[in-house]
């Protein structure tokens, strides 16, 4: 009899602590999701308000010669990754990542197309002038102001040079890319030579152990953080590679800006 009184008494407990800890387990359940969904939100959206960016058209990065703007947006992710870190997995092709998208619409300036991902807008241009701008906006943005040969005056248009000795010309490509490899350069007081990639088509215009001013292109404003020459290599457009006669102290680098008429 005792045992079976205690036996009651322990069922009871039981379901007086199951009472108790369901609650608090939904509860917490529930509090996980919502922050998740919040953080989501959060992370991937980085909308501006629409009020006081109708003309904000913000230049994000260079990718394959192409620029690539951000409209009312301070960062895109794909995936849950910010978008720079996504088009440099070597699985991922960027072309045609794009070319699965919903397609929204096509426009008589040659060929530029609005396509949807997400809530983003993205446009790729392709106009008879030669825009081949991308530019991502939330989803409110639409084909209008002639955003593909918008007017770029408000930006600066810059070339920076510098002197490299090449040292090295490797075999390798990059990620498996054909149309760009690896050099490796140096520069003049400066012994330590770096690995950088270049485009194959570069490759015609230069020799081991020679000199050579490369030239990079880059705009105003941006976000860049140069410490270094891999940096520079990495975040700034290589436009040329040309010969120097120029030596020791006289190897400076140059900076020039100037205003971007389209």
């Amino acid at each position: 009899m005792n045992q079976l009184l205690e036996i009651k008494k322990d069922s009871s407990n039981y379901k007086k602590r199951k009472s108790v800890v369901f609650p608090v387990f939904l509860f917490i359940i529930v509090l996980i999701v919502v922050f998740l969904t919040v953080f989501k939100v959060n992370r991937s959206s980085n909308e501006v308000d629409n009020d006081f960016c109708e003309k904000e058209i913000k230049l994000a990065f260079n990718y394959n010669g192409r620029n690539v703007y951000y409209n009312c947006l301070s960062e895109v992710y794909i995936d849950e990754i910010e978008l720079r870190l996504k088009l440099s997995q070597k699985n991922f092709d960027f072309e045609d990542w794009l070319n699965q998208l919903t397609v929204l619409g096509k426009f008589y300036d040659g060929g530029s197309t609005m396509y949807r991902f997400d809530q983003y807008k993205i446009l790729s241009c392709n106009t008879i002038e030669g825009d081949n701008d991308i530019i991502i906006g939330n989803s409110t943005m639409e084909y209008e102001n002639n955003l593909c040969n918008k007017d770029k005056s408000t930006e600066e248009k810059c070339f920076y040079t510098d002197i490299f000795r090449v040292v090295d010309i490797l075999d390798s490509y990059v990620n498996d890319d054909i149309h760009y490899v690896f050099i490796t350069v140096d520069q003049f007081q400066d012994p330590n030579p770096i690995n950088v990639k270049i485009e194959k088509t570069f490759l015609e215009q230069i020799q081991k152990g020679y000199y050579y001013e490369f030239q990079f292109l880059y705009y105003l404003p941006n976000d860049y953080v140069i410490h270094d020459n891999i940096d520079i290599f990495n975040h700034y457009e290589l436009v040329s590679i040309s010969p120097t006669s120029k030596e020791g102290l006289l190897q400076e680098s140059t900076n020039v800006c100037e205003k971007w008429i389209s």
